[in-house]
């Protein structure tokens, strides 16, 4: 199956209104008809739009600490899902792929 990045973003203008719902629906569409994998990378509200469609997390972990992080993905993100695989890419750096339970 062909796979396809789409980068999502969402930018703020004065007086334009955003439906991210519709969007978001757009987007899922544009998979079906391309038939093709869809990889979702975006910030936090990318990821809350997303919620209900994705099937599978790729979650690298990296051992670093962020000064003054402020944006951090709900504690409860991976509830419905299990572990699958985890690779070592170097020492303590590595991904954790969960699938939908």
């Amino acid at each position: 199956m062909k796979k396809i990045l789409l980068f999502l973003t969402v930018f703020l203008l004065v007086g334009v209104s955003i439906n991210a719902q519709t969007d978001t629906e757009e987007v899922l569409s544009l998979a079906k008809y391309l038939n093709c994998d869809l990889f979702v990378i975006g910030g936090a509200k990318t990821y809350e739009n997303f919620a209900d469609a994705i099937d599978e997390w790729i979650v690298t972990e990296v051992p670093e600490t962020v000064d003054n992080a402020d944006t951090f993905m709900p504690r409860d993100f991976l509830r419905k899902f299990e572990i699958k695989e985890t690779k070592e890419l170097e020492k303590d750096l590595r991904v954790k792929i969960y699938n939908r339970i």
